[in-house]
């Protein structure tokens, strides 16, 4: 999180692409983090170490979508950082505001079209309840 605030309060850090998607990238893994932290943190208190079916399937979703999502994101930095490196001059001209929000459009998209496919090939999932 620390690496998002000093993005966030540094504007000139901001207009960048890469620290554009830094940041993105920082978020995820937050959310990343506190979708299976806690269950670990639970079962090393407890002598008996079971989940439910319903909260195994939410963990099984969380896990997917943001393990889904940082290899999305990780794959747009590289795009990034590879037109920075090979095209320099030409930077400025890919990698503008409008194609920084499509990859964005793309990351969010792929983070939920992968687990929800994964989450399909398990059809008993939505009948225990």
């Amino acid at each position: 999180m620390l690496i998002v605030v000093t993005i966030l309060c540094s504007p000139v850090l901001l207009g960048s692409p890469m620290y554009f998607f830094l940041a993105f990238l920082s978020l995820q893994d937050a959310g990343f983090s506190s979708a299976i932290t806690p269950e670990m943190i639970a079962d090393s208190l407890y002598k008996q170490k079971t989940i439910s079916y319903k909260g195994c399937m939410i963990q099984f979703f969380a896990g997917h979508s943001f393990g889904g999502a940082e290899m999305i994101i990780l794959t747009v930095m590289t795009y990034d950082h590879y037109v920075a490196i090979c095209k320099p001059l030409h930077y400025t001209s890919f990698m503008n505001w409008r194609l920084c929000g499509i990859l964005v459009g793309v990351f969010w998209t792929g983070d939920f079209c992968i687990p929800s496919y994964k989450f399909s090939l398990f059809p008993t999932a939505l009948l225990w309840t």
